[in-house]
């Protein structure tokens, strides 16, 4: 639906990837400062993307139903003429 968002060439780059390196964080499994630093960086470099791309998402879909509503009230307006 969007194309013009992408998680390439990010270090956490999907759900699933994001999802445990949070539990690896959560449970302490990780004890240096700079690597718990690096993983939180891209923690929320890839939640503001996921997030960007909810929002277009919302977009699109909006617009979406907007034609089909215009396209519905055409078709209405035509049949009753």
């Amino acid at each position: 639906m969007v194309s013009d968002v992408s998680y390439d060439r990010m270090p956490i780059a999907d759900g699933g990837a994001a999802m445990q390196a949070y539990v690896r964080m959560a449970r302490g499994d990780i004890r240096s400062a700079a690597e718990i630093r690096r993983i939180r960086r891209a923690l929320l470099a890839y939640c503001t993307q996921d997030t960007l791309s909810m929002v277009k998402i919302h977009e699109r879909l909006g617009a979406v139903v907007e034609e089909c509503a215009m396209a519905y009230f055409y078709v209405e307006e035509v049949v009753s003429s």
